[in-house]
């Protein structure tokens, strides 16, 4: 494949491995796969390489598995890396958080950490990058380097001010998305190719965006085929506000923005139903932590079909109360792994965003948690696609492992074990960078 740490991969290509595991399909012994442009075209098990191929193809002592997808990050944040604290409560670190922005580096020095974590971020074998992109940089920031991982930009909208939705939201469409924007699938029209990007809605949270805003939000990204996230339920602080009308987070948005008439109503609801009120939970939706739901809201998240993203390490950042995992597991509710900024976390690394997730999970089975993070439970349809298997026809997401142990008698929660032990960097993958 001609493949090294500058390449793209080619948009078709070939390799065998000597064990392949799926969340689906289990341990493969021998795994070979063909892919053009994003997709697997061909996916066979055969214990020895086929006479052909060449020896940059082949991989004896290797784990084929799918790429990993972090369904929830800031890159733009990566700046804040351990500067932030854990000990003040979700409302007291946002608010040295908005300090801080205040504060920031050059555009450059953003731009740099930005880049460190995507590359971060493909060494520990992810491919899938689904980030939230705030207005931190301007518009037309040269966040020029690509590493070939598939990727959603959701562009967060802000908008707590009731009097001010139609400017702002005016503004804010034009600028991330023109004043038309082609709508469709994801999947088919905007990440088909190597590392190029869809560019979605983030409806950053139901108390930094009033009633009537998501509302507006909700009708444009239903009519126009828009994928949204928001932040739900995040913080004891965020549910303390909305179903009481008081608090800290009400008292600091009042000092961060004193002049604004916010436009929240109806104490009371939690908000996991005021999302769901204003339409903003469906099927396209990535209703991210939905750390502590109140009554009837993992029901409601449930019958929505909305992806929840848990973020384990961002989760025990703040000493949350412990996640309704268990809950959301029984109600059938759609699960992904992300791993918030490096304002909440050490690393961007997936692999550790998984062993964090893999203690707390021990009653699910082992490539049922391998699917959570790899995204092979968020459906075959739009807009999330077809990934996280495999299989002909799936998303061509994949990373190679290098292994160190036995494989002989060993089943695939046994591999699945010792490679979630044993990983440290993958040695190639679909991002397109061959590792020492």
């Amino acid at each position: 494949m001609n493949l090294d740490r500058n390449n793209i991969p080619p948009r078709r290509g070939r390799l065998w491995s000597r064990f392949g595991l799926c969340p689906v399909n289990g341990l493969l012994e021998g795994i070979y796969i063909e892919w053009q442009d994003d997709c697997f075209t061909r996916v066979d098990v055969c214990s020895r390489p086929s006479t052909g191929l060449d020896a940059g193809e082949i991989f004896p002592d290797h784990l084929l598995l799918p790429g990993l997808l972090n369904a929830h990050c800031h890159l733009d944040y990566s700046f804040l890396q351990g500067l932030l604290p854990r000990d003040t409560g979700f409302a007291g670190w946002l608010r040295k958080m908005i300090r801080l922005r205040k504060m920031k580096p050059t555009a450059d020095k953003i731009i740099e950490h930005h880049q460190k974590s995507r590359l971060d971020a493909a060494r520990s074998g992810t491919s899938g990058l689904w980030d939230i992109v705030s207005d931190i940089l301007p518009d037309d920031s040269p966040l020029a380097a690509k590493i070939g991982t598939y990727g959603i930009r959701f562009h967060e909208w802000i908008c707590p001010d009731r009097d001010r939705i139609a400017s702002n939201w005016g503004r804010f469409r034009e600028s991330r998305f023109g004043n038309e924007y082609p709508g469709g699938s994801l999947e088919k029209d905007v990440i088909s190719a190597w590392g190029s990007h869809g560019e979605a809605l983030s409806v950053h949270s139901v108390y930094s965006v009033c009633e009537d805003a998501m509302l507006c939000a909700s009708s444009w990204a239903q009519k126009n085929s828009v994928p949204v996230a928001i932040h739900l339920a995040e913080s004891p602080e965020e549910i303390e506000m909305m179903m009481t009308g008081s608090g800290e987070l009400l008292d600091l948005l009042k000092e961060v923005s004193p002049e604004k008439e916010f436009g929240f109503t109806q104490w009371g609801r939690s908000p996991v139903q005021r999302a769901g009120d204003a339409g903003l939970l469906n099927g396209s939706t990535l209703a991210i932590h939905c750390n502590l739901p109140q009554g009837g809201d993992v029901d409601r998240l449930a019958r929505s079909g909305a992806v929840v993203v848990f973020c384990p390490r961002s989760h025990a950042f703040f000493d949350y109360p412990k996640y309704p995992l268990h809950e959301y597991r029984v109600n059938k509710v759609r699960l992904a792994l992300g791993t918030d900024s490096l304002a909440s976390n050490d690393s961007l690394s997936m692999i550790d965003e998984l062993r964090v997730f893999d203690r707390l999970a021990v009653d699910m089975p082992p490539m049922q948690r391998l699917g959570i993070a790899t995204g092979a439970g968020l459906g075959d349809h739009p807009p999330w696609g077809c990934r996280g298997r495999l299989e002909r026809g799936c998303q061509s997401n994949w990373a190679i492992w290098p292994f160190h142990w036995k494989v002989e008698q060993c089943g695939a929660d046994d591999i699945y074990s010792k490679w979630l032990e044993t990983a440290d960097v993958c040695h190639l993958s679909s991002a397109g960078h061959l590792w020492p």
